[in-house]
């Protein structure tokens, strides 16, 4: 089956904004939690990437928490910029604000086994901070 067409908006990511990762797990990020997303994004949609929502303000962090973060208990939080530095890109895809953070090469997101090293190995390099969330919602109610 062919991968679906991913949407990737026309749209300024500020090197200030924020990204966050809901995390699965009760300690700090895993490997394998981050290529087992990058894995659903590539059978999906052809290329290796990590799903994340971007936040340009405290507000707008504040209101992803409360709503599809809410099943988290716990958040990864990247700065565009430092994701940047170590040579990786947000793309702004889908319904605003998700994006996936990709490897660019030659302009795409690149392929192969190489590229999803290369994600894995700069993701979990580049500093960001691991808390709770305060707005979890363990009930499933939105209360």
């Amino acid at each position: 089956m062919a991968p679906k067409r991913r949407t990737v908006r026309d749209e300024n990511v500020p090197a200030h904004a924020n990204v966050l990762r809901g995390l699965t797990g009760p300690g700090p990020v895993t490997r394998a939690e981050f290529a087992e997303a990058a894995r659903a994004n590539h059978d999906r949609y052809g290329y290796w990437g990590v799903s994340v929502w971007m936040a340009v303000t405290d507000d707008d962090t504040d209101q992803l928490l409360r709503t599809p973060f809410a099943r988290f208990d716990r958040v990864a939080t990247y700065r565009v910029a430092d994701l940047s530095a170590a040579g990786l890109a947000v793309l702004p895809t889908g319904a605003a604000p998700h994006a996936d953070v990709v490897v660019i090469t030659a302009g795409v997101p690149a392929d192969g086994e190489r590229a999803l090293d290369l994600l894995l190995d700069r993701m979990l390099a580049t500093a960001h901070t691991e808390t709770d969330n305060v707005h979890v919602d363990r009930e499933g109610d939105g209360s």
